[in-house]
């Protein structure tokens, strides 16, 4: 579980960066109805989550708590997968 916890903290802070593109890329979406822009709103707090998931996934780390540190390292996957769904969906 160490393991798994240092790689997969490793692997978000180095997707951290492509985030900043994503939301550069979200401002070309002002054509989008409203019921199309719940989803955008993933691009905005992607970043807070990710930042906010490594500290608290660390912390717990630190304790020794690495299964925990790894499922919390975990959660960005959601709001990853609904940026991609919004993508598959509405992006034309």
């Amino acid at each position: 579980m160490k393991i798994a916890s240092i790689v997969t903290n490793v692997i978000f802070i180095l997707l951290f960066i492509p985030v900043i593109v994503l939301l550069i890329i979200v401002e070309f979406f002002k054509g989008l109805t409203v019921s199309e822009l719940v989803i955008p709103s993933f691009y905005y707090t992607l970043p807070f989550v990710m930042i906010m998931t490594q500290i608290t996934s660390w912390v717990l780390f630190a304790k020794g708590n690495y299964k925990a540190a790894l499922w919390i390292a975990l959660v960005p996957i959601i709001n990853i997968t609904l940026v991609g769904i919004h993508i598959i969906l509405y992006v034309k």
